[in-house]
């Protein structure tokens, strides 16, 4: 959640700005995500959070989750 939103204020994004969440898989994190999905989205306000193989956009950053393990994640501002 911490990284998502740090992300969302890189972008400049505003705090009611509806996004779409992209995520990078590994094993340990699609578990994680699955159990907290629902907390994620509402204090991220994601519409969509997807987890995927691989992100091939040059939009996509490298975060650091913990010491041994990082991911790359995309956001986007969500049109109504």
């Amino acid at each position: 959640v911490n990284r998502i939103q740090n992300l969302r204020k890189e972008n400049q994004y505003d705090v009611t700005d509806r996004i779409g969440v992209i995520i990078e898989r590994t094993d340990e994190l699609e578990i994680a995500v699955q159990k907290n999905f629902t907390y994620i989205c509402s204090e991220t306000l994601a519409e969509t959070l997807n987890l995927t193989e691989q992100i091939n956009n040059s939009n996509k950053t490298l975060v650091e989750l913990t010491e041994d393990l990082k991911t790359n994640i995309i956001i986007q501002k969500q049109i109504s």
